[in-house]
């Protein structure tokens, strides 16, 4: 996905009837403005998107509305890139992931950020430099940390962190695998898998889900070594569920 434009409470409210076909005279009696306002806020929204009209701009606007729009999942943030890396330090017992995070403040302020781990046979440790990190919060199986940004974060505000966590398994469990799943829009996604010197694996790969369906032919740019996986995704589809696995 693009990276998407800033548009004003007014330009967002007169979005879904623009996608519905409605004319500049509709809006403007729908929302209670002039015609002519309607227009200036119409030419505004298409410089934005770069298009010249509706038709030539569909995809982009339909797309926005989805994922930031008023009646869509209103979402507050956009994810410019994301590095996720699983730095494998026992095969079985204990895994390193460091994710950072580049992101576009999409809603009014961001107060802070939470993140959710759904390993409840694993022990899990975070930290994030700079930052303060509640957690883990455990409820319903899954364990929940809640990052505070070091400082106010408003709409259209540039915002990067990174995240390490430490996994371990507990006992008698192993530990094989790492899920990620995305929700956020974003521009690229990477995800890497790495073998310390004293963990090593016969096989190792990765997988691709929407939901519970697998998607075997998920158009990733994949680079691989002797003791190294890295998948690249530079049109991430949302939501989705990447797996990292080894043997």
């Amino acid at each position: 996905m693009l990276h998407p434009p800033n548009l004003s409470a007014r330009e967002k409210k007169i979005l879904p009837s623009l996608l519905a076909g409605a004319t500049r005279t509709e809006i403007a009696s729908k929302i209670g403005i002039s015609t002519e306002t309607v227009k200036i806020h119409v030419r505004n929204v298409l410089k934005k998107f770069e298009v010249l009209n509706v038709r030539d701009g569909f995809s982009r606007l339909s797309e926005y509305q989805t994922y930031f729009g008023v009646g869509g999942y209103q979402m507050d943030r956009f994810i410019n890139s994301a590095e996720c890396r699983v730095n494998v330090v026992h095969p079985t017992q204990e895994i390193v992931v460091s994710t950072r995070i580049n992101l576009t403040v999409m809603a009014e302020e961001i107060d802070k950020f939470i993140f959710t781990l759904l390993r409840p046979d694993c022990k899990f440790s975070a930290c994030v430099e700079n930052h303060d990190v509640i957690g883990p919060i455990e409820q319903d199986g899954r364990s929940l940390f809640s990052l505070l940004p070091n400082k106010k974060l408003r709409k259209g505000d540039t915002y990067e962190y990174k995240i390490n966590v430490t996994i371990k398994a507990k006992k008698n469990k192993a530990i094989d695998q790492w899920l990620e799943e995305t929700s956020f829009p974003a521009a690229f996604r990477s995800y890497e898998l790495q073998f310390s010197d004293t963990a090593c694996a016969e096989k190792f790969g990765f997988q691709v889900f929407s939901g519970l369906h697998e998607l075997n032919n998920y158009p990733f740019q994949v680079n691989q070594g002797d003791t190294w996986l890295k998948c690249s995704d530079h049109s991430p589809q949302v939501p989705l569920r990447v797996k990292l696995w080894w043997q």
